[in-house]
């Protein structure tokens, strides 16, 4: 039972991981409520913006992905160090739909979703429940199959560090603040491909802010788009390891994303607390 929380918090981060799957150039980032409204100046490196340009273009070309509206990911996630493996499945779409269920023997079934700007989770061991608002605007961005596309509205930062080293290959380093809370990350562009080696960023949890080192160890082609097919996201002392079996594009039925019924019970619940409590 103790390691449940933990469990729970390093599934949630897999979400982030496997989404690399659907926006290749996708970045894993805390969200939190900003305190105050500041209009940030916007510095967007010229030769950081190539990188990226050149990117997307070795993904399959911006047309391509503008052509992506919605997608359907399967493969499996194993988290070594606690012995425990299972199968994935991702549905994503534009305008805020998520759909990801996780099956692990010996823990059950997990499932999370978003959809009208509600997420939500269903456990084995803690039920029905829904996501904190600090935690939703990860999720409204990772599930946008495009996301790759919307780098110059998602960050008022995009810096070039130079030429670096990350998991033994030469790099890009490309450094970023976001518009939506200011967090930092980074990522690395591999320099022979121009595909995207990997990131660091912090991603938000049940247990709080935890450090994520994402690594991308293979690539695949599917519908004439160059994607993640192999991911290690080093968390805390904990590698999850993400392997992407097939991904479809389009065509996803959006009646997947609808609440489930206990979770349409909780909405309902949350709203009335809300009116007594306005009351």
């Amino acid at each position: 039972m103790k390691r449940n929380p933990l469990l729970k918090a390093l599934l949630s981060a897999s979400i982030f991981c496997s989404l690399v799957a659907t926006a290749t150039l996708a970045n894993a980032q805390v969200a939190e409520p900003e305190t105050k409204e500041v209009k940030a100046e916007i510095h967007h490196d010229a030769e950081a913006i190539k990188i990226i340009e050149a990117s997307i273009k070795a993904s399959g070309g911006k047309e391509l992905l503008e052509s992506v509206v919605s997608g359907h990911t399967t493969g499996t996630m194993s988290i070594p160090m606690a012995g425990l493996s299972g199968t994935m499945d991702v549905y994503a779409a534009q305008g805020g739909n998520l759909y990801m269920k996780i099956v692990i023997p010996g823990f059950g079934e997990q499932l999370s979703g978003l959809h009208d700007g509600v997420g939500w989770s269903i456990d084995p061991m803690n039920g029905p429940t829904l996501t904190a608002e600090d935690m939703l605007t990860d999720l409204i961005d990772q599930s946008d199959p495009q996301v790759a596309l919307n780098y110059e509205t998602r960050y008022t930062t995009i810096k070039y560090a130079g030429e670096t080293e990350f998991n033994g290959t030469p790099v890009h380093q490309i450094d970023y603040i976001s518009a939506a809370n200011g967090n930092e990350s980074t990522e690395y562009y591999s320099i022979e491909t121009g595909l995207l080696a990997g990131s660091e960023a912090t991603t938000n949890s049940e247990m709080g802010p935890i450090n994520a080192i994402s690594t991308i160890g293979e690539y695949g082609v599917f519908g004439g788009l160059t994607l993640a097919t192999k991911i290690t996201q080093k968390v805390g002392p904990m590698n999850i390891i993400i392997a992407i079996d097939t991904y479809k594009i389009n065509g996803v039925d959006m009646s997947i994303f609808d609440h489930p019924p206990v979770i349409k019970s909780l909405i309902e619940a949350s709203k009335e607390d809300t009116m007594d409590d306005d009351g």
